[in-house]
């Protein structure tokens, strides 16, 4: 669980699937429909030693019951309004081109002031694109044969 509250920090007001809120909320639904199979699985596992994780995962409903998106989702939307409701995350509505909207979560205030490095958003455009050495030329040998350039065939 804490992993995904570090992808919602580490990707503060970014655009990707670790950030949209449908994406999200559904993974932490599956995070912990997961976890709560593996644990009854382990206390069954105690009590019936030479049952194997196949066969046991055959012979129960619970499992069935449980993989369904609609109920991850369910389970995962109780996970991030609790998360709200505690001023940990926020959502905001982030406007894509051709007015397509999509609902992203941040980090809370609360949060940004633990870390401050997030007060201001990382953008990609920020690093610059040049490499340490320059790339090699494209040229003709003596010989007429092409030799390739470029940053991959330096070296």
């Amino acid at each position: 669980m804490y992993g995904r509250l570090l992808n919602i920090v580490s990707n503060n007001q970014l655009l990707n699937n670790k950030t949209y809120q449908v994406e999200l909320t559904i993974d932490l639904g599956r995070e912990i429909v997961n976890k709560y199979i593996r644990e009854m699985y382990k206390t069954i596992k105690q009590s019936n030693p030479s049952l194997t994780y196949i066969n046991w995962r055959a012979s129960v409903d619970i499992i069935n019951q449980t993989s369904e998106s609609q109920f991850q989702f369910e389970l995962g939307n109780l996970l991030i309004n609790f998360m709200i409701d505690l001023k940990v995350i926020k959502n905001e509505v982030k406007i894509l081109p051709r007015n397509e909207k999509k609902t992203i979560m941040v980090a809370a205030q609360a949060l940004v002031n633990l870390v401050p490095e997030l007060k201001t958003s990382i953008s990609i455009k920020t690093i610059p694109n040049t490499m340490i050495s320059p790339p090699n030329s494209y040229k003709y040998e003596e010989n007429k044969i092409l030799e390739l350039g470029g940053y991959l065939l330096n070296g």
